[in-house]
């Protein structure tokens, strides 16, 4: 049960590296589909602290990928409750 409270002190830095490569344009779209579950998976354990930690560090191209990255997080991988 603590292991996401631990984790979530490092989820921006994970984040702004992902977000990072992903700007490099040296991902493989096969590359980017197995690294968006990971990176799904921190964006489950984050806070509206870590998102505004993640949002202040990114430049203008970070925050639109950040933002399209939060928008399909909630999309097609937060649970809801609806089936």
């Amino acid at each position: 049960a603590q292991h996401p409270q631990q984790f979530r002190r490092y989820s921006a830095y994970l984040l702004s590296d992902y977000i990072h490569l992903l700007q490099s344009g040296s991902v493989t779209t096969d590359a980017k589909a197995a690294i968006q579950k990971g990176a799904f998976a921190v964006l489950n354990i984050c806070t509206e602290f870590e998102h505004a930690q993640l949002y202040r560090v990114l430049d203008a191209n970070g925050k639109m990928l950040f933002k399209a990255l939060h928008s399909e997080y909630l999309r097609e991988y937060k649970f809801t409750g609806k089936v």
